[in-house]
């Protein structure tokens, strides 16, 4: 698969894991007044390729899609959502590996709470 699809087809398949993900309501007191938060825990969630070479991470630098990662080795992209939600992060991240996997790439996704 050419890497503009298989990007397409990650994404794709990511923003629909991201928008059914279902986040556990998070309740946040100050001692005195208290918020729900329906988005959940705050987090964000990265995909790593290893090793940073080939056709795939190449486009992905061409369009300065990622990162380097200093840290985990290899090539880095952070979920693409615009959400603080853990849980809905993380979905999008797992998907897009899984598709990223099933083309033969090294990827896994990895997630932290912020």
């Amino acid at each position: 698969m050419e890497p503009v699809e298989l990007f397409y087809q990650a994404t794709s398949k990511a923003d629909q894991a991201f928008k059914e993900a279902i986040p556990e309501p998070m309740t946040v007191t100050d001692g005195t007044n208290t918020w729900k938060i329906d988005e959940g825990m705050c987090g964000f969630a990265s995909v790593n390729i290893r090793p940073a070479r080939g056709k795939f991470v190449k486009f992905l630098k061409d369009h300065s899609i990622g990162s380097p990662d200093s840290y985990l080795g290899g090539y880095t992209v952070y979920a693409r959502t615009g959400s603080q939600s853990y849980e809905r992060n993380t979905a999008w991240a797992q998907a897009f590996a899984a598709v990223l996997n099933s083309e033969g790439l090294n990827a896994t996704s990895h997630s932290r709470l912020d």
